[in-house]
């Protein structure tokens, strides 16, 4: 470092080596106008210090640090998923189609109102002979035996299956000759969705079928549905009566 200025400089510092610093005292010694530079130089370095401060940000540096983790981790998590997207597809698919499976092989016990409706063709008499109307019931449902029906007359009668279930539907005429009743009982079936309204009876449920209330109980594993133009008490005394023997 040869030039006076940066020696100078270099003084001002304080940067400057055992041999440099003696050659900068001798030029001062030498050249008494080198002191104001040397001056100048100290005020510079002085006025930097001051005015130019280190000042840490560190909310800000926080927040930055906190940002980029979150997107870190957000990367992870969609790495994870797209690499095992198609296992947790065949996962859940597989899920889908077990329920399927044992829904299948176990069987549902509930029906829906909608497939009990559809068996309530106009139940007029179809015959006044009630003796026939039961004989031709009788091998379809061996559950009508445990009703008592004497009150009542058959005045049609109608059989098949519903949702594969056996079913028969009988219209009845009650004691004092009023017609308007039909009775459904559907084998294998202990719930009929829709028809679940409490009654304040032990057993039996309310509903409505074809725009007429109805009342619904369980009998020797059968589903047991009394429908007519009549309150839901009378239908469900009526269904009362008839499980008396």
């Amino acid at each position: 470092m040869n030039d006076p200025r940066e020696l100078m400089h270099g003084l001002a510092d304080g940067h400057l080596s055992p041999e440099e610093h003696q050659e900068a005292m001798r030029l001062l010694a030498e050249q008494p106008e080198l002191q104001r530079e040397l001056e100048w130089a100290r005020t510079l370095k002085a006025t930097l210090r001051t005015s130019c401060k280190n000042e840490a940000q560190d909310a800000a540096w926080n927040k930055c640090i906190g940002r980029l983790d979150e997107l870190d981790r957000s990367k992870r998590h969609t790495s994870f998923v797209s690499k095992y997207a198609w296992a947790l597809c065949g996962a859940l698919m597989l899920i889908i189609v077990a329920g399927g499976v044992a829904n299948r092989a176990v069987g549902s016990k509930t029906l829906d109102s909608t497939q009990v409706a559809s068996l309530l063709d106009p139940f007029s008499a179809n015959s006044s002979d009630s003796r026939t109307a039961m004989r031709m019931a009788a091998p379809d449902l061996d559950a009508a035996k445990n009703l008592n029906l004497r009150e009542y007359q058959v005045t049609s009668q109608a059989s098949g299956l519903v949702d594969g279930r056996p079913f028969v539907r009988l219209g009845l005429r009650d004691s004092v000759g009023l017609g308007g009743l039909a009775l459904v009982l559907i084998k294998d079936a202990d719930r009929i969705a829709g028809l679940d309204q409490p009654t304040g009876h032990a057993g039996f449920t309310s509903g409505k079928l074809n725009n007429m209330n109805c009342v619904s109980w369980v009998v020797s594993g059968h589903t047991v549905v009394l429908l007519g133009e009549r309150s839901t008490e009378e239908l469900v005394q009526m269904g009362r009566g008839m499980l008396s023997r």
